[in-house]
């Protein structure tokens, strides 16, 4: 074959093996690549080729190197003519990246731009694209109703534009944590066979067993979590995500705690080298910093390195693994007083989230010290429904189209249709007229 039909294929071949996570195939073909590639005859393939070797670069872990990769990805593509907010899934790396290494904020920018793009386009499998990213990091960002909302829009689009396992692994992960986070139980129940369907999968086999040993850890299943995370056990040391993907640096203190507490020494020590390593080579970056003192504290059962990592987390803006890390600290608290005032100040981060489970737990260990407090209304929404469909039932008895409430409320019309749905379903109405007729009664004082 010609060398540029070469490349081409060689491109596509680097693309799957990153998205596989299979580090060794992905070298192979990005060096075999390089060597027929021309960047002024090969544009395309050549910022696939920038783009998978970014995610390499970082996932063993040279983010500066791998931010200035996929910033040349970008560029190329840019200069190509073609929008990068529709080259898939490359495209959304940059988010991705962005959202893994604690900078949240500018994530959800690119984000925004992203699906403004693809909503312009009208390009239904780009929007879907770029709510999986949204979902995941306003997940991160401890926006949990919001990014409830988004997940689910993504999982009823996956169905009818059929975008698998890359959907399930985004918006069915985030669902699946929210449930956790939640204690939602129908949510979890929904949740659970998509995690499953992972687990028991071929590519992202990994994210689905990390996912039920993070479930089973909540139930307290210890032994479980520790046989579910046997892979990521496996894989600490492969440039590859080995939990979570992309990665989520923050698995690193879950994997440790569970290791931990079933007396897996080495394998704790191991992840504490690893992640200092990683810290040690980006000094820069607070939330690494902050992952590799937590694990050193929990190697360690040490009270003062887990504080440290909370206070390395001050401008990282993710309120939940605040809230864990004081959680843990309130664990190994050097006395009852100082471990109260730490778990006083988990309870209100998880308070502030949503996370009516997380905060739950707090609150017994808080009781089990003789603390008494109560935890506050997180879900006090009237008529049984969330805010965000609460909003969209109020629109809809005003008599706004369903394009008029998604442009009101700045989501999609995909998202007013699932919010439409789900207050249909609680309300036990079949049409619009009934649902505007179930509000306006509910809404007159008695």
């Amino acid at each position: 074959m010609s060398p540029a039909t070469a490349v081409q294929l060689l491109a596509v071949r680097a693309l799957n093996y990153a998205n596989k996570a299979d580090a060794a195939g992905l070298r192979d073909s990005l060096h075999r690549a390089r060597q027929e590639a021309d960047r002024g005859r090969d544009t395309l393939a050549v910022a696939t080729l920038d783009a998978t070797e970014s995610v390499l670069l970082f996932n063993e872990n040279q983010f500066e190197a791998a931010l200035r990769m996929q910033q040349k990805a970008v560029e190329s593509m840019g200069a190509s003519g073609t929008p990068v907010a529709l080259w898939l899934p490359e495209g959304l790396w940059m988010s991705f990246m962005l959202n893994s290494l604690g900078w949240c904020e500018e994530a959800l920018r690119a984000v925004e731009t992203g699906l403004g793009t693809a909503r312009h386009a009208k390009h239904a499998i780009a929007e879907a694209y770029w709510m999986m990213v949204r979902a995941r990091v306003l997940y991160d960002m401890g926006r949990l109703d919001e990014a409830r909302e988004q997940a689910e829009t993504v999982l009823e689009l996956s169905e009818i534009l059929h975008l698998g396992d890359f959907a399930n692994a985004t918006a069915g992960v985030v669902l699946h944590r929210i449930a956790i986070d939640s204690g939602d139980v129908e949510l979890r129940g929904s949740a659970q066979p998509l995690v499953e369907a992972l687990a028991n999968g071929v590519s992202l086999t990994r994210t689905g067993r990390w996912s039920l040993a993070l479930d089973a850890l909540d139930r307290r299943e210890l032994d479980a979590a520790y046989a579910y995370a046997s892979l990521a056990r496996e894989s600490l040391r492969d440039p590859i995500p080995s939990m979570t993907s992309p990665a989520n640096f923050e698995d690193d203190v879950y994997l440790a705690y569970i290791c931990k507490q079933v007396g897996d020494a080495r394998t704790v020590a191991e992840i504490e080298r690893i992640a200092s390593g990683r810290a040690a080579g980006n000094p820069g970056n607070a939330l690494v910093r902050a992952v590799a003192s937590a694990v050193r504290g929990i190697r360690d059962s040490d009270f003062e390195a887990v504080m440290a990592a909370v206070t390395a987390m001050k401008d990282v803006p993710r309120p939940l693994m605040v809230a864990r890390l004081l959680e843990l600290a309130g664990s190994l608290a050097p006395t009852d007083q100082v471990a109260s005032d730490t778990l006083r100040l988990s309870l209100r981060g998880y308070e502030e989230a949503g996370a009516a489970r997380d905060a739950t737990r707090v609150l017994r260990s808080l009781r089990d010290r003789g603390v008494r407090t109560r935890i506050k209304a997180i879900d006090d929404v009237p008529m049984g429904l969330s805010k965000r469909e609460y909003q969209v039932a109020e629109r809809m008895a005003s008599g706004m189209t369903t394009q008029q409430i998604a442009d009101d409320l700045l989501v999609s019309p995909h998202t007013v249709v699932t919010h439409i749905r789900h207050i249909f379903t609680k309300w036990g109405v079949n049409t619009r007229r009934e649902a505007a007729k179930h509000f306006r009664e509910a809404s007159v004082p008695r």
